[in-house]
């Protein structure tokens, strides 16, 4: 047997389900306009709002730009448009209602809040500072940092770092926040260099600051280029800006460690000039360091005390 049935299509006389993406849309400081999409569940055919609650669909004054489809096939559309005259000073609530293609009208408001950033977005400090130079040896870390206030969120941001002209640059790791720290390990060459910070919040709120830094490298330790005698004891000259230290209480050998823990430091800032008192009666093996942390694996200079007697 075969049976057979013909069903009369009943006829939709239900209003559209309709929402948002969020129940909340931030703005930028001082924006008085925001776009907003709204979703439903079925062919829209026209969506109104009001900044007044429950007022009847009929009633409002203002519709959406236009209604489409999200992609042919789908049974998810929306309607979207960019809503102006908003309150710059506060956050406000607008209330949508749609028309779906039968005709069938919302009766229900559906309410969307519009969030004011109670202030720009500032980045208040950013490391190295400007004008910083830094001295490498290899590839040292440079420790980078910056920190927001402001905007939607209390500082809360997303920030990246761009070394200007160099193709080197990424979002911080510990994005999102207000403090952003990263230890960069990267093959910098000795030449002057601008370092972008650049932060956004939800809101769109953005904040750069531009800081210059010098890389000097060096990777050789110091040479003594010369050594006199001056009064009681020597003089010795670096060709670079150094500071040494000098052993002589082990066996004739270079191989002590140039820190001030095990062996005498001879200078207390960095320079080119060293004086040293010695007794004729030692040998003073000497060692140097530069500012970039290069030090001599052998000695820089030997001096036989009874030499400069």
């Amino acid at each position: 047997y075969k049976i057979s049935f013909k069903v009369k299509e009943t006829p939709d006389t239900l209003p559209p389900t309709i929402s948002t993406e969020k129940p909340e849309t931030y703005l930028p400081y001082n924006a008085v306009s925001g776009e907003l999409k709204v979703i439903g569940d079925e062919l829209l055919d026209e969506c109104k709002y009001s900044f007044s609650s429950s007022v009847q669909y009929d009633l409002m004054q203002d519709s959406f730009s236009y209604c489409e489809p999200f992609d042919v096939g789908t049974t998810q559309y929306y309607c979207e448009t960019a809503i102006t005259g908003l309150d710059s000073s506060e956050d406000q609530n607008l209330y949508i209602k749609c028309k779906d293609h039968y005709g069938n009208k919302n009766t229900f408001d559906l309410t969307h809040l519009f969030v004011k950033s109670p202030s720009k977005l500032e980045i208040t400090s950013s490391a190295p500072a400007d004008g910083t130079v830094i001295k490498k040896n290899n590839n040292e870390p440079i420790n980078l940092n910056v920190n927001t206030l402001g905007g939607s969120e209390a500082g809360m941001t997303n920030c990246k770092y761009e070394f200007l002209g160099t193709g080197l640059g990424d979002n911080f790791p510990d994005n999102p926040g207000t403090s952003h720290t990263l230890s960069l390990t990267a093959n910098l060459a000795s030449r002057d260099y601008t370092i972008q910070f650049s932060c956004n919040d939800r809101a769109g709120n953005s904040a750069i600051n531009k800081t210059k830094i010098t890389v000097e490298r060096d990777r050789t330790a110091p040479i003594v280029t010369r050594v006199s005698k001056e009064g009681s004891g020597i003089k010795f000259t670096t060709n670079e800006e150094s500071v040494c230290y000098y052993d002589n209480a082990t066996l004739p050998s270079c191989s002590f460690i140039a820190n001030e823990n095990y062996t005498t430091k001879i200078d207390s800032i960095y320079s080119s000039s060293h004086n040293l008192n010695i007794d004729s009666a030692k040998t003073y093996y000497i060692k140097c360091k530069d500012a970039f942390d290069n030090v001599n694996s052998q000695c820089a200079v030997i001096v036989n005390g009874a030499d400069f007697n």
